[in-house]
Formats: C-alpha cells, structure tokens, sequence
C-alpha cells in the first residue's frame, strides 16, 4: 500500500471515528430539544385563609439543551385547569363561588444528569404563572338566597359586575425528577409552588413528554 493510499485510507477511518463518536454523544442526550406533553395531578389551593384542593390537568410544551457534562437548561409553559370551584372568593372583592378558567405558566428550568446512560435527571425551575376565575351565576345566586339577607343584602353593582373574569397572578417556583423511557418519551414527576397576589398554591404532578 503506497503512502497515499495509508492516508486516505486513516483520514477515512478518523472521519468514521469521529461520526461514530459524535452520534454516540448525541444518543447520551436524552433531555435535548423539543417535547409536549400532558399532566395530571392534584393542587392545593390556600386564599384567604381557606384552604382547599382539585384535580389538575393540563399540556406542557418546551425546549431544552443538554450539554455534553450533563447540564441541562431550557424554558416551558404549560397551560391547565382545576376541576374545582373555588368559593371563597373573598380575596377578589367577591361574596360567592369563583370557577377556574385556566391557568398557564412560563418558566426557565435547569438541572444536571446522572445515573447509567444519563437517563436520570434532578432538575429546578422558575418563572411566571397566571390564573383566570370567573364567577359561576348560578352556584352565585344558590349562595346568595341562602345567605341571612338574600338578595336584599347585595349592591346591585357587584351583581351587575359578577361576569367580569378575576385575574391573579404571581412566581412559581418547582423541583422534579424526569426519566427517559426510550428515544421518544420521558416520564416526569414533580412539585410546582405558586405564589400569587391571593392564592398560594402547592402543585404535585406527573407527565408524559413525547420528544422530537
């Protein structure tokens, strides 16, 4: 074999080394890139002094980079509701029953790999998060006509008013362990604390991610 073809021939086998090398790097990155998914989970809801508790769901989507260490960063938003009225609506200026709407949140998340493979990872977040209630006329009425003075009792405005949505808002602070399952699904498991304006919120979840 002359000198230029055992040159060629390692310059080949270099490039297939490192492409080898390259997508094996690339395989270990089991937290890069873009996912969706869906939650599930219960919330704990304190406002005014009243506690109570639902059961949440909702969809999350992000992006996220993992470097080659094992750092992992990136942002999310997630949008969900509470299947659960909320009737001390006190907080809001209200006498009656608020219903959820919805509520989103946006956060930028990091954290760190570990375990065989890199498919464990601990990871934190902070951000922003929103809830939107409206008031439930009907449940608003039942409660008014129960109450001592009835209907007698009620400025004409607040009735007038009960339509307008209420607005509450604040941080969010969340710790949770993320899994990879295979190349296209995580399973997720978490705790979100919110501190709004008038709620303050505990948040336990668990999620399904698809990756792309």
């Amino acid at each position: 074999m002359t000198m230029k073809s055992s040159l060629f021939a390692g310059l080949v086998a270099a490039i297939g080394a490192t492409s080898t090398a390259s997508a094996t790097d690339e395989e270990t990155k089991n937290f890069d890139g873009f996912f969706i998914g869906g939650e599930l989970g219960t919330s704990f809801l304190e406002a005014n002094g009243s506690g109570q508790g639902g059961f949440y769901y909702g969809a999350l989507t992000g992006v996220r980079r993992q470097t080659d260490s094992g750092v992992v960063f990136g942002i999310e938003a997630a949008l969900g509701n509470i299947d659960r009225s909320l009737y001390d609506g006190n907080s809001f200026g209200f006498v009656g029953p608020l219903n959820f709407k919805y509520q989103w949140s946006a956060a930028a998340t990091f954290g760190h790999t570990f375990g065989a493979g890199g498919k464990n990872l601990i990871f934190g977040k902070i951000g922003y998060q929103k809830y939107k209630f409206r008031a439930d006329l009907d449940d608003l009425f039942s409660f008014i006509e129960n109450s001592p003075d009835g209907f007698a009792g009620v400025n004409p405005t607040f009735l007038a008013s009960v339509k307008r949505p209420v607005v509450d808002d604040g941080f969010l602070l969340g710790i949770g362990y993320e899994r990879s399952i295979s190349n296209a699904v995580n399973f997720r498991v978490g705790v979100d604390y919110a501190d709004g304006t008038n709620i303050h919120q505990w948040q336990p979840k668990l999620s399904v991610l698809f990756k792309f």
